[in-house]
């Protein structure tokens, strides 16, 4: 297959699960790709962002950025934006993701909205592709305002200790829902999983809709606070991002993401990485305890400019070029 070839067929792929219309309860113009079009026809948050990457490297910015400003249609005045949004298509295809939204919408659950859940946080390299591409400032500062209220949302809501670190209250939200290392925290055995992992998963999406995902009392209830390792090191680089879009058109809050940047960096170091293993592990738990099982995650801060490089060597060596763990014959899915 060409590259031409291979493209016009991304091209096709693209188009064929796009989605445009209008939420009359909205009052909102909507752009998206469905990741999936009969299991996931929604727009999801870092699947926009995906698609916005893609997108662009087909010389396709214009329709990214429709994709972009679609996604924050819907956001809170305080800055939230769900990871799913429901346009004009408003019962989940699993009618136990209802749970996955806030009670107190009640009737409104019905009509376009939104979930109560985050996805890994990253929206501001997407747009930060989208503008290097484009060069279009006139975007950027219309998006600017946005991005910076969301990521200033989660910082303000989910570093539960002020370390920088960013706390997900339910597995959906590592954009990973089955990952291995949740298993210990919703207290599933070893071994193969089965329907009584997804009752324990559901349980917990359950107990954030009865207390109406309110983050302080589930932090405090603490039945599921993971720091993970994934969402944690995207949350990084994208305070990275929007640091560097805010020096972009000089707003003066620049400094305040590069900070918020060098404080979840030292705090992967310091409460992630683990030195007798040489591997970065998921946390849960107000005592920060580490999850220790391998998963593709322990690899993912080492794409951090400013992770200690003789650290990112030792964790390849250890593990990404053991035969006995991720060197295998054929490349791993995940």
């Amino acid at each position: 297959m060409t590259e031409k070839e291979l493209r016009d067929k991304v091209n096709g792929l693209l188009d064929k699960n796009m989605v445009k219309g209008y939420s009359k309860t909205a009052g909102r113009h909507f752009h998206y790709t469905k990741p999936s079009p009969f299991s996931y026809p929604f727009q999801f948050f870092w699947d926009t962002c995906f698609h916005a990457y893609i997108l662009t490297a087909l010389n396709r910015a214009d329709m990214a950025k429709r994709h972009l400003q679609s996604l924050f249609c819907l956001q809170k005045e305080d800055g939230f934006v769900g990871h799913m949004i429901y346009w004009n298509n408003t019962l989940p295809k699993r009618y136990t993701d209802i749970f996955q939204s806030k009670p107190g919408l009640k009737w409104k659950l019905f009509k376009t909205h939104m979930s109560a859940l985050l996805q890994p946080p990253l929206v501001a390299q997407a747009v930060q592709k989208v503008v290097m591409a484009s060069n279009d400032l006139e975007f950027l500062k219309e998006m600017l305002p946005n991005l910076k209220k969301f990521y200033n949302w989660i910082a303000l809501n989910r570093d539960f200790e002020g370390q920088g670190m960013i706390s997900i209250i339910s597995p959906i939200e590592s954009g990973i829902d089955w990952k291995p290392s949740f298993d210990e925290v919703v207290n599933f055995p070893p071994g193969k999983a089965d329907w009584r992992l997804f009752v324990k998963v559901i349980g917990i999406d359950f107990r954030n809709f009865l207390n109406n995902y309110n983050d302080k009392k589930i932090y405090e209830k603490g039945y599921f606070i993971v720091k993970e390792v994934g969402f944690n090191t995207i949350y990084a680089q994208n305070l990275l991002a929007l640091h560097q879009l805010c020096k972009k058109v000089s707003d003066p809050d620049a400094p305040i993401y590069k900070t918020r940047y060098n404080q979840t960096v030292k705090s992967i170091l310091e409460v992630m990485y683990d030195k007798e293993t040489a591997a970065f592990y998921d946390v849960h738990g107000k005592d920060h305890k580490k999850i220790k099982v391998l998963t593709p995650t322990v690899f993912f801060p080492t794409v951090i400019k400013d992770i200690p490089t003789d650290i990112s060597q030792k964790v390849l060596q250890n593990h990404f070029f053991n035969k006995n763990e991720f060197d295998v014959r054929y490349p791993q899915c995940y």
